[in-house]
């Protein structure tokens, strides 16, 4: 090869990640867009350098690896009918975590991007509802809790609130999520005295 010439292997990067941004780019290991279980195998592992990144703290970085191992899947969003049971299993059990992990992510920025959170916990919820996947009852209770914190930042308390609910009922142990009901029933309880007030001055 001359200098500088492309050898068609993809630089590691510092992280690990082998892997080009852009799943359209991907050729090293075979054909993506007609290999579903390549696409999960390679989510997998970015997946893998975004944990390692989020257990560092590094949340922006680690965000970026959950959001790219995310494309990688979004490459075959429907599996074949013909796709083995094992493969429609590890592909849940990647995408899932991953929906999670970014909402957690999102929250957790130095300027927590709400409407990201909510973005990928609807888009969790959804695939729950349509019955492409069967969260768990504690899946269920982040999901609700992370999208419930999602529309606090956004200032939707009515839908914060009924996804509280949802997630009380999936988690009823998890003390972050009683806190966050006491924390919003006070919030609107001081909002109803506020506007009270507001109300008899007008009549005074």
């Amino acid at each position: 090869l001359a200098e500088g010439e492309d050898d068609g292997v993809p630089e590691q990067s510092a992280d690990g990640d082998k892997y080009e941004d852009y799943p359209e780019d991907e050729t090293s290991q075979g054909d993506v867009n007609t290999d579903p279980e390549l696409c999960v195998k390679i989510a997998e592992e970015i997946k893998g350098v975004g944990t390692e990144l989020f257990k560092q703290k590094k949340i922006a970085a680690a965000l970026e690896k959950f959001e790219k191992s995310i494309r990688y899947l979004d490459l075959h969003p429907v599996l074949p009918e013909s796709t083995a049971q094992e493969l429609q299993d590890r592909y849940n059990a990647v995408l899932t975590p991953l929906l999670l992990n970014c909402a957690l992510c999102a929250l957790r920025l130095p300027k927590a991007n709400n409407q990201l959170a909510i973005k990928y916990t609807t888009r969790l919820v959804d695939r729950q509802d349509t019955g492409k996947v069967n969260l768990k009852e504690e899946d269920k209770g982040k999901v609700y809790y992370r999208r419930a914190l999602g529309y606090i930042g956004s200032h939707q308390q009515d839908e914060a609130w009924a996804d509280l609910q949802k997630a009380k009922d999936a988690a009823p142990a998890d003390p972050a999520i009683t806190k966050e009901i006491a924390t919003l029933k006070e919030a609107q309880e001081a909002k109803k005295k506020k506007e009270k007030s507001a109300y008899k001055k007008m009549f005074q």
